[in-house]
């Protein structure tokens, strides 16, 4: 190995867990799709209540779940990391609530 390389895990004396262990997908196209995803779910976002949430809720039906499985969008890591815009996202929720009539939580 080259002096000051990143180990593998071998060399660590690990094993690769394997794509089984990816919780979520990172990148641009991945924060999208979960975004997309989530925004179909027009009449959950416009009656969306931060107090009947479970932000731990991680793998239900999967990485892109946008069904009932899951209380939050879990786009916090994409954002975090800068690979969603929170300008994008702020639009787009906006124009949701702009067409639906928001019934969602106020903030405290």
């Amino acid at each position: 190995a080259a002096p000051h390389a990143i180990p593998s895990l071998e060399e660590l004396g690990l094993e690769p867990m394997g794509d089984a262990a990816v919780i979520a997908r990172g990148g641009e196209g991945a924060a999208l799709r979960a975004m997309e995803a989530h925004l179909r779910r027009r009449d959950w976002i416009a009656s969306f209540e931060k107090p009947k949430t479970s932000p731990t809720e991680m793998l239900a039906g999967g990485p892109f779940d946008a069904g009932a499985g899951r209380s939050t969008t879990v786009l916090s890591p994409y954002l975090t990391f800068g690979c969603l815009s929170s300008r994008l996202l702020y639009e787009r929720v906006a124009a949701v609530y702009a067409e639906a009539a928001p019934r969602h939580s106020q903030p405290p």
